[in-house]
């Protein structure tokens, strides 16, 4: 039906819609989806109640229940009504659109067709509709146009009777009476050529204009977005009243199982109506069985209890199958003796039901007992928005919010399931150093296996390799898993670094870490006292390649042990914080000053202060600057600390400090002295962005920073227009969001504004790099490689990782005396003191000099300044939490020490430099 209906009445009722309209009546079944959880809960709610013999506790328990199912039915009810006047507004607003277009279409067909050829006015109006598009609309000027042809051209030689009084009173039938139409005399017109006139003549009062067709469009995205808000609202309704109606069916279930134990009738009862899709599981497939797991997480009496009612639930699922099993074996044999036995469809739907159910518990006790070490941070959280969901009092912000937090639980336990599930071998690795397993407690695993071990071996050696054939196979697999366990957990020990939990301060940390190395030792003569029971055992049976493979494990374990007793030292913070006090409030603002950069968990500070002075000078724009924007600090988690599974930390480490400044911007030497071998030579690119055409017309363009004949930076690098007039980032955004929010249509089919970004090159391998972050480079595209120059391609190894850099010797008097190289690294271009004039080996260097412009060539992803500070010999006077010491990796000889800069510029050098 091409017409359109006005509709008259549209009434919802709960089972029908009732539509009375111009040309059609209609009535409408509501289907009403009722959640199959509420409904399967509602039917173990009946056969509970009839098993209940006045037990008031259980009934109580289980009206809750009813109540809350006919409150979620109740729901559907009227979510479903909604749905159904939402459905025919849609379907309405899809029917107008239509129909008006197949207006515009016909109208426009007619016009350019044969039989139009003769009407009067055809040729100009044929010329104004040139290239209209029926499905867009019509321009206003194109609707005026067709208006005046209607009432002076086409309202004449109308046949009689198409035109009424209406017509003749808005003025469109000024001839119409006068030639009759058909009843005129030599009148020689075809009958399509009637027809198209009286046609036109219709459809030209009806046509859409522009706006009109926009509007339709808009109300179709309109009504869909109203349906699919209110689906997803049902969607989250659902899941919601599934998890509500569940958590009180587990507390009914418990209350069942410890009332009535295993009472098949109950059981029946529970089990039989639940509603478990079998592939709607998945399976725990990581290979880590329930036993090793609980036996390996240490699992305390309260978690036992809790994964004993799982066991309980799945004794109780296995024996109903069994005996409806038996039962039915024993009808068979009974009526169909001699004949072969098959389970009925029946009882093997059961059977698959039970199976699903099975591997469900299975997965829910291996969740439990990964929850005993790790938690969901968030999880609070999303339990608080899950029941807005559940009362419909959610709101938009809110239900993002919801999405986010769930989309962070699934990478969550999928991290974890990573850490846990995937086999035995990663399990231990994870809960060894991950998660960081108590010392002593790894020191107990190990002398069990130690034991078990010892005792397979005495037993393999009574056997008989042909006689005894299947045992001694099966005791040589478990003994040779036994040696990769133990080997496994020596490896994990002896390099084990304690790890900051995630609700740690960093306080705390600092302080745990000391006493985590200090009871390593008793947890490693534990070690050692079964090693040398192995030796002994070994020694005895004259086994001298695994006797030395031992002395060797326990020289590794005896150095471990004072490595751990010297770490477990207080260094002068750990010794202070230790105090309270003064002290700690000192040692407080140290750890800030010197430990942390602005990653808003240890520290907002961005701004640190640095003691400027004749001799010390602001590494970065301004040489009597007072402060230094700091990036990254200097030691663990220098970069950054990034959460884990709710539960650790994983830190970035950094060899220096990262000043942060502007492309382009001078960068100055901290203190006097003279550049130490040859800068390097490094690479960066400029990745253009996108630039709409709205902002090119204005002759807005990038710019790289633009420097003088003697390298003095004239213009910092950014966004320009031809009369020089800078644009930031925002001030672009904002002015590309202000055109696509005024030009719709022109804003669907053009890119937004994206910044241009230049970000550091390394090559390796031949290859060349860009870097995601401070540790993963990423190759370049063929379009990224065009635009490094032909000299470096042929000769990858000329782009230097530290990119253009320069370092400088210093040496201090004082407590710290010593000679000290500082790296700096990363600069726009090669190195060049304040004349432009490249710097070379031996270049005196005075404090505050210029030696470079601040960029991000080399392993660099943005532009900012690297600082290094190396010794080649033990920093004099320094606490060991100021410095680290670089050593060789298969001698473990130290080659330099590399020392945290921030302090170096606070505390050394002001001491040192004094005159």
């Amino acid at each position: 039906n091409v017409d359109p209906t006005k509709v008259y009445n549209l009434e919802v009722e709960d089972n029908h819609t009732y539509i009375v309209g111009e040309n059609v009546a209609a009535v409408v079944h509501n289907y009403v989806n009722e959640s199959k959880e509420v409904a399967a809960a509602l039917g173990r709610t009946n056969n509970l109640l009839k098993l209940s013999n006045g037990d008031k506790e259980l009934v109580t328990r289980l009206d809750e229940l009813k109540n809350l199912g006919k409150e979620f039915n109740k729901n559907a009810v009227e979510a479903n009504k909604e749905t159904n006047r939402l459905l025919f507004e849609s379907a309405s607003a899809h029917q107008n659109l239509e129909v008006q277009g197949k207006k515009n279409l016909d109208f426009v067909n007619m016009v350019r067709s044969r039989e139009a050829d003769n009407l009067p006015g055809i040729g100009k109006i044929r010329e104004i509709l040139k290239g209209v598009s029926p499905e867009k609309g019509y321009t206003k000027a194109q609707l005026s146009a067709v208006d005046s042809w209607l009432k002076r051209d086409l309202s004449k030689n109308l046949p009689s009777g198409v035109a009424g009084m209406k017509d003749m009173v808005s003025g469109y039938s000024s001839g119409a009476f006068q030639m009759g139409g058909l009843n005129n005399v030599g009148n020689a017109r075809t009958l399509g050529e009637l027809g198209t006139h009286v046609g036109l003549w219709k459809l030209g009062r009806e046509l859409g204009g522009i706006e009109t067709m926009a509007a339709g469009r808009q109300r179709i995205q309109e009504t869909q977005a109203n349906l699919v808000t209110h689906q997803n609202k049902m969607k989250e309704r659902g899941i919601a009243e599934a998890k509500a109606i569940r958590e009180v069916e587990n507390r009914v279930e418990t209350y069942v199982s410890h009332a009535y134990g295993n009472d098949p009738k109950f059981t029946e009862a529970l089990v039989s109506s639940r509603t478990i899709d079998k592939n709607s599981f998945s399976k725990n497939t990581g290979g880590v069985d329930l036993e090793t797991k609980s036996k390996a997480f240490k699992l305390k009496p309260e978690h036992k209890t809790k994964l004993q009612e799982f066991d309980q639930q799945k004794t109780a699922i296995l024996d109903k199958q069994e005996r409806l099993e038996q039962q039915e074996y024993e009808k068979h044999q009974k009526n169909h003796p001699g004949e072969p036995y098959t389970r009925s469809p029946e009882l093997n739907r059961r059977r698959e039901k039970a199976m699903a159910a099975l591997e469900h518990l299975d997965k829910q006790k291996s969740n439990y007992v990964n929850e005993t070490v790790t938690h969901f941070p968030q999880e609070p959280r999303r339990i608080e928005l899950e029941k807005l969901v559940l009362n419909g009092k959610i709101t938009d912000k809110e239900r993002n919010e919801l999405k986010t937090i769930n989309d962070a639980k699934r990478e969550h336990e999928k991290q974890v399931a990573n850490l846990l599930d995937t086999n035995t071998s990663k399990m231990h690795e994870s809960l060894e150093t991950v998660f960081g397993k108590e010392r002593m407690s790894v020191a107990t695993d190990r002398a069990d296996l130690t034991q078990n071990l010892l005792s397979k071996e005495d037993r393999l050696r009574t056997l008989d390799p042909k006689k005894d054939k299947p045992e001694y196979d099966k005791l040589n697999k478990e003994i040779k898993a036994i040696q990769e366990r133990t080997t496994q957990l020596d490896k994990n020990f002896l390099e084990y670094k304690p790890v900051r939990k995630a609700d740690e301060s960093l306080a705390d940390f600092l302080v745990n870490e000391k006493n985590i190395y200090a009871g390593e030792s008793q947890a490693i003569e534990r070690i050692v006292g079964g090693l040398k029971e192995e030796v002994r055992h070994y020694k005895a049976l004259g086994d001298t390649k695994r006797v030395a493979e031992l002395n060797n494990k326990i020289d590794k374990f005896e150095k471990r042990s004072q490595e751990s007793f010297i770490r477990s030292k207080d260094d002068e913070l750990t010794a202070a914080l230790r105090k309270g006090g003064a002290e700690r409030e000192k040692a407080l603002r140290d750890m800030e000053e010197y430990l942390t950069h602005a990653d808003d968990r240890d520290s907002t500070k961005r701004e640190r202060e640095l003691p400027i002075s004749e001799t010390i000078k602001n590494p970065v724009g301004n040489p009597e600057g007072k402060t230094i924007s700091v990036n990254s600090h200097f030691g663990r988690g220098g970069y950054s600390n990034k959460e884990k599974v709710g539960a650790y930390l994983h830190p970035n480490d950094h060899i220096g400090l990262d000043a942060g400044g502007a492309k382009g911007e001078k960068i100055n030497s901290v203190l006097e002295g003279k550049v130490k071998g040859n800068p390097t030579k490094g690479l960066s690119i400029t990745i253009p962005g996108e630039m709409p055409n709205h902002l090119k017309e204005k002759g807005i363009a990038y710019s790289e920073p633009v420097y003088d004949g003697t390298g003095n930076k004239t213009r910092d690098a950014g966004y320009y227009d031809a009369g020089g007039k800078s644009y930031s980032i925002r001030d672009l955004e904002k002015l590309d969001k202000a055109f696509r929010k005024a030009n719709p249509e022109l804003a669907k089919n053009t890119k937004s504004f994206e910044a241009a970004r230049s970000v550091g090159v390394i090559s390796e391998n031949g290859k060349f790099y860009t870097m995601v972050d401070a540790k993963t480079p990423v190759e370049l595209t063929p379009e990224q490689l065009s635009l490094i120059p032909e000299e470096i391609r042929q000769k990858p190894e000329l782009a230097n990782s530290n990119g253009n850099g320069v370092s400088i010797e210093t040496t201090l008097t004082g407590i710290f005396a010593g000679k000290y190289e500082l790296q700096y690294k990363h600069f726009d271009s090669i190195p060049r003191n304040e004349n432009g004039e490249p710097l070379k080996a031996g270049d005196p260097i005075k404090a505050g000099q210029k030696i470079g412009d601040l960029g991000t060539t080399g392993r660099s992803t943005g532009a900012h300044l690297h600082i290094s500070v190396v010794s080649y010999e033990k920093p004099n006077g320094v606490s060991s939490v100021f410095y680290n010491a670089v050593s060789d990796k298969k001698s473990g000889k130290v080659l330099y020490y590399l020392i945290n800069p921030q302090y170096f510029m606070k505390v050394m050098a002001p001491s040192g430099t004094r005159k």
